[in-house]
C-alpha cells in the first residue's frame, strides 16, 4: 500500500498501525523507580477490581527512544549513560531531522512573568504562565503495561554488607512474576518520514530494559505474542 504525505494538496485518509503486545514471563521489580523509605515499590492500580502492577508508558517510550539511539538513528534527546541525563542536540527541535521529535513529539515550554495589580489588596504580584511556541503532537500513542495476573504482594529482603548496621541496612523490594500487556497506536501519515515506522516496530520487537530511573532489573519486554491492525479508522478495537 502506498501512502502520501498528509501535507500534500490531495488529502488522503490517515493510516494507523495499532498493536497489542503480550510480553514474556519474568520477574518484574523497580519498574517505576518509586521508593518509600527503605522499600522499593511497584507502580500498581486496579484492573477489573483487582490490584495489578503497571509499567508506565513513559518507561516504554524511553526504552524505544534509547533503542533508536543505540541503533544509530538520529535522535534529539541523547541519553548520557554515564551521567544518566538526556542531552538535547537541538533545543528548537526538528521533526524533519530527528526520529524522536517526529515519532514521540515535543513541547517547548517557556515561562513568562507578568506583573498585575489585584483589585482587593492593591498589591503587585508576579504571575507565571506557560506558553507553547513550539510543539508537535507525536505520531505514537502508548498506554501503560498492565500485568496479566494480580499482584500478590511479594517482597524480597535485602541487607547491606559489612558488620556495621543502621536503620537503612535492611531494604525491601516488591517484585511480581507475571507477563505484561500493553497497547500502542501510530498515525503513519502524521510522520514526516513514513519509513520511520519500520525502526519503531523493530524497537517494539527488540525493546531494551524498561526498569525506570535505576534500571536495576532487566525484565524481558520483548513480545511473546502480538496483534497488529493496519487501518484508516481513527479508533481501534484491539486494545488489551
Amino acid at each position: 500500500m502506498m501512502i502520501q504525505n498528509n501535507n500534500n494538496d490531495n488529502k488522503i485518509p490517515d493510516y494507523y498501525l495499532y498493536g497489542t503486545v503480550v510480553t514474556r514471563y519474568g520477574l518484574a521489580s523497580l519498574n517505576h523507580g518509586i521508593r518509600q523509605g527503605n522499600k522499593t515499590i511497584l507502580q500498581k492500580g486496579y484492573w477489573y477490581d483487582k490490584i495489578h502492577s503497571f509499567v508506565s508508558s513513559s518507561s516504554l517510550r524511553w526504552a524505544l527512544r534509547f533503542y533508536l539511539q543505540k541503533q544509530g538513528y538520529s535522535v534529539n534527546r541523547v541519553w548520557d549513560e554515564d551521567e544518566h541525563i538526556n542531552r538535547l542536540t537541538d533545543e528548537d527541535f526538528n521533526p524533519e531531522e530527528f526520529y524522536d521529535d517526529d515519532i514521540f513529539g515535543f513541547a517547548l515550554l517557556e515561562s513568562t512573568e507578568t506583573e498585575g495589580e489585584t483589585s482587593t489588596t492593591k498589591t503587585r504580584k508576579k504571575k507565571t504562565k506557560l506558553t507553547n511556541p513550539n510543539q508537535r503532537m507525536g505520531a505514537l500513542g502508548m498506554n501503560m503495561a498492565v500485568s496479566l495476573t494480580p499482584y500478590d504482594g511479594a517482597l524480597k529482603l535485602g541487607a547491606k554488607s559489612g558488620r556495621v548496621k543502621d536503620s537503612t541496612s535492611l531494604h525491601f523490594t516488591e517484585y511480581h512474576a507475571t507477563r505484561y500487556q500493553y497497547y500502542f497506536g501510530i498515525n503513519a501519515t502524521h510522520l514526516k518520514d513514513f519509513s520511520r515506522i519500520l525502526p519503531l516496530i523493530d524497537g517494539i520487537m527488540n525493546i531494551p530494559k524498561v526498569g525506570g530511573s535505576s534500571n536495576i532489573f532487566d525484565y524481558p519486554f520483548c513480545p511473546d505474542s502480538f496483534v497488529f491492525q493496519w487501518t484508516s479508522h481513527f479508533a481501534s478495537y484491539i486494545s488489551y
